[in-house]
């Protein structure tokens, strides 16, 4: 219980990621992922994946960083979309 299924996204399009192309290009901008363990009662097996600079977590995003990020993803078709 408590885990979102796929039915459950009705957005036209998702932006999916390989963590490789992520690494990689915030890597090229030094900086890169951390995931902390982040369970609520509601997600048990919550996570949160955040970037930091010289190991130490950001608490905001910079220009450079949103551009990474950006390029990093890949904006798609939903399969699982409800009409």
């Amino acid at each position: 219980m408590g885990y979102e299924t796929p039915s459950t996204f009705t957005n036209k399009k998702l932006s999916v990621a390989f963590i490789n192309v992520l690494i990689d290009e915030l890597a090229q901008i030094q900086h890169g992922l951390i995931l902390y363990a982040t369970p609520t009662a509601r997600i048990i097996d919550h996570h949160t994946l955040a970037v930091t600079h010289h190991g130490v977590p950001q608490s905001a995003l910079t220009i450079p960083v949103a551009q990474a990020l950006i390029k990093a993803f890949l904006i798609v078709d939903n399969p699982y979309q409800k009409p």
